[in-house]
């Protein structure tokens, strides 16, 4: 597939053009450091480019993802071609700030473009500290995440009271969807000219991607 065939569609608060598929990082980039380890994910990595992708999704949760994805970037030579997309899973401000430093040494980045608040831990804390880097220009986009349809009615809240990027990751094994609460965020999502974003890990997760601030 041709790069330029990759769909797209615009980040709403800025315009940037983000490919529909992204690269998700959990299980599969936690490997070791020898070279028949890291092999597999390397593949991944150029067959994703080759396909005009850019969106890498890790987090401090994932291992060694962080570190097995700055590692193969930086050897590809990719840092400009990707989108690096990390997260913050801890409690207080100065672990925090302490999380995201290591995310981007380990992400070998001064800049991330995506840092968001991981399955809603101390998000308030943790957003008001991602508000200041933005600021700093230390990170580009901010947002808040989870994976469980239960956490739904409390993203929803959280998205109608400051609006920020909502990512929620549905495994495909899920057999009971909470389809009201799903709604409700779906719908604030479009009403702040939401994009949806797919991406793929081990476990055919699904994702809405509302408006990147």
């Amino acid at each position: 597939m041709a790069a330029s065939a990759m769909i797209t569609r615009p980040i709403p608060s800025s315009g940037e053009a983000m490919p529909v598929i992204g690269l998700g990082t959990s299980q599969v980039f936690d490997v070791g450091e020898g070279a028949a380890a890291r092999q597999p994910p390397a593949e991944v990595l150029r067959l994703m480019l080759d396909a005009g992708g850019k969106i890498i999704d890790t987090s401090p949760m994932y291992g060694r993802a962080e570190a097995v994805t700055g590692d193969l970037v930086a050897e590809a030579g990719a840092r400009p071609r990707v989108f690096l997309a990390t997260k913050v899973w801890t409690s207080g401000h100065e672990a925090g700030i302490a999380q995201m430093r290591r995310s981007a040494e380990l992400l070998r980045s001064s800049v991330i473009d995506l840092i968001q608040v991981h399955n809603l831990l101390d998000w308030r804390t943790q957003l008001a500290t991602l508000r200041q880097m933005k600021e700093k220009g230390q990170v580009r986009y901010i947002g808040i995440t989870h994976y469980t349809t239960g956490s739904l009615p409390e993203l929803a809240g959280i998205l109608g009271a400051i609006g920020v990027v909502v990512v929620i990751h549905r495994a495909a094994d899920h057999a009971v969807v909470e389809v009201d609460s799903r709604q409700v965020v779906a719908d604030l999502i479009e009403d702040r000219g939401a994009v949806h974003h797919g991406g793929f890990e081990t476990e055919q997760e699904i994702a809405l991607l509302g408006p990147l601030v």
